[in-house]
């Protein structure tokens, strides 16, 4: 196959990879986190009463059934409009679209699903990424989107200036990564959705969608740094201990009071009157006991009957000769 379709399949495969794996270090570093709370159960003494408890909850309960109406009073929306007038408008008001607070009777607000998973906008950007959640009837309504707020002070700030908070959301989620995935944001932070590199990595072919990934385009290209790009003045003579310097003044000082003198050399040895005794060696002899050589005998072996009649025997004659012994008159 040529390269231009398998080498971005490995770069998708590759993308792919390096996502799930930031999953599963996430997940692993949830699971961490979970393990470690869960050593703290046995050792966490509860400070509120069972009453105070009870309480909390029927008043919960008596929010839930009664209504927004019954759990705050009716002068609370002139605080709103109070918030609202210090404020100033919108500053979304320039571009068409203003925030706005959403009634109970809105059926579509109670159908939609809310924005950042129901946590308060306000809350994430005032309080360094604290996620609270939002109390039913305070909803805000803002570019076809619905938020939910925790009390009526938050809604006002996030009606007065939506787009900041919104901002300080993305913010914090930029400096917390958790928050992404907690909140919804992969819209804003393409890099962090894997959905969203599943769609980068595909190309349309005949008016659909293929999973081939889309050929991209390369271009070589080098740069050249100079060898030093910083010169260096160094000065090999440069002594900045004073102590040392202090040395070298009085060694410069001392070659005044000093006196040459001569040396006797090879080359110069010729040229004066010398005399050199030397002892001759003497005339030494080494006189031995016995007077013997290193003569060794001589042993020879020679084969009979190999010629002559067929019948005859082969017979072998070993010959040795001792130079030591006289054979006859000679030696």
């Amino acid at each position: 196959m040529p390269k231009e379709q398998v080498y971005p399949r490995f770069d998708s495969l590759a993308k792919l990879w390096a996502t799930f794996n930031d999953e599963l270090t996430l997940l692993q570093a949830r699971d961490a986190t979970l393990a470690e709370l869960r050593t703290y159960t046995e050792s966490y003494v509860p400070t509120l009463r069972s009453d105070d408890l009870v309480a909390a909850r029927s008043a919960r309960r008596a929010d839930s059934t009664l209504g927004q109406e019954a759990a705050l009073p009716a002068a609370e929306p002139s605080e709103v409009e109070a918030v609202l007038k210090a404020a100033g408008p919108s500053e979304a008001a320039a571009d068409g679209e203003v925030a706005e607070a959403v009634g109970e009777g809105d059926e579509q607000a109670a159908s939609a699903s809310l924005e950042l998973e129901g946590f308060c906008p306000v809350t994430l950007a005032q309080r360094s990424g604290l996620l609270l959640l939002a109390r039913p009837g305070l909803l805000v309504r803002y570019r076809s989107r619905y938020y939910g707020c925790v009390d009526q002070p938050s809604m006002a700030a996030f009606i007065a200036a939506p787009d900041a908070y919104l901002s300080s959301v993305l913010e914090a989620a930029k400096r917390a990564p958790e928050l992404i995935h907690m909140l919804r944001l992969q819209e804003h932070f393409p890099a962090a959705s894997i959905q969203e590199i599943m769609r980068q990595g595909t190309q349309t072919v005949g008016g659909g969608r293929s999973s081939v990934p889309q050929a991209r385009h390369f271009q070589d290209s080098c740069q050249q740094t100079p060898t030093h790009p910083v010169e260096k003045h160094i000065d090999p003579s440069y002594e900045w201990n004073e102590w040392a310097l202090r040395r070298r003044a009085l060694d410069l000082a001392n070659l005044r009071k000093k006196a040459t003198h001569s040396t006797q050399t090879v080359a110069s040895s010729m040229r004066r009157e010398a005399e050199t005794q030397v002892y001759l060696p003497k005339d030494d002899g080494t006189m031995t006991g016995v007077s013997t050589s290193t003569a060794v005998p001589i042993t020879r072996n020679y084969i009979a009957g190999l010629r002559g009649a067929p019948d005859a025997k082969m017979a072998m004659v070993n010959l040795t000769v001792d130079p030591q012994v006289a054979m006859g008159k000679y030696r």
